[in-house]
């Protein structure tokens, strides 16, 4: 609808312009046909110099008129290029906003598709480091009591309806693990500053 707009907004403004050069060159005419009535005239007497004036007269009034005309024509090209302006900028604001929507389909679609391979890894919910961490804990032989954790693993949800809540309620309560004595958390956050947790 817009660019049909545009190419009606192009069209006329070629059509105005086209008018305004003929307007001219109807004015430009005119004025010649007055100057060589003006000098007939001066030549001439009696009653044919009446029906003179009167001819000079009606085009002197059809050049005022087209004059009129050419007047008028730079604001309603000024009008049209106004339009197109707008339109070409309501074009421009629906190309972007359909940019867009096509990039957040393309996330979302990404979304469901890295959900849809990442199920039954029971990892892929946590912090992406949680491996090295599980590994380094299992490895670290200066724990008084290794830690438990995190603690997401030993939740289970007997009805998959309350798992939102359960987020809401503990949210990032679940990466945590459970330590004894301060020296055993001390020993756990140095492991997690290591391998960047």
């Amino acid at each position: 609808m817009t660019l049909f707009f545009a190419e009606y907004m192009q069209n006329e403004q070629r059509q105005i312009q086209q008018q305004i050069k003929n307007s001219d060159g109807r004015i430009a005419k005119a004025n010649r046909e007055i100057a060589e009535e003006d000098k007939r005239l001066a030549d001439l007497h009696g009653g044919s110099h009446a029906r003179r004036r009167a001819e000079i007269d009606e085009k002197r009034g059809a050049v005022e008129n087209l004059q009129q005309q050419l007047r008028q024509h730079p604001h309603d090209l000024k009008r049209l290029q106004d339009n197109q302006r707008a339109a070409d900028k309501e074009m421009k604001d629906a190309g972007a906003e359909r940019d867009d929507k096509r990039s957040e389909i393309a996330r979302c679609e990404e979304h469901i598709k890295r959900l849809g391979r990442d199920r039954g890894d029971i990892n892929k919910g946590y912090h992406q480091k949680l491996p090295d961490l599980l590994r380094a804990i299992e490895n670290e032989t200066s724990f008084k009591e290794r830690p438990i954790g995190p603690v997401g693993y030993h939740v289970q949800l007997k009805e998959q309806k309350w798992s939102a809540v359960l987020e809401a309620t503990f949210g990032a309560t679940l990466d945590a693990f459970l330590v004894t004595s301060k020296a055993d958390q001390s020993i756990l956050q140095r492991l997690m500053q290591r391998i960047g947790w």
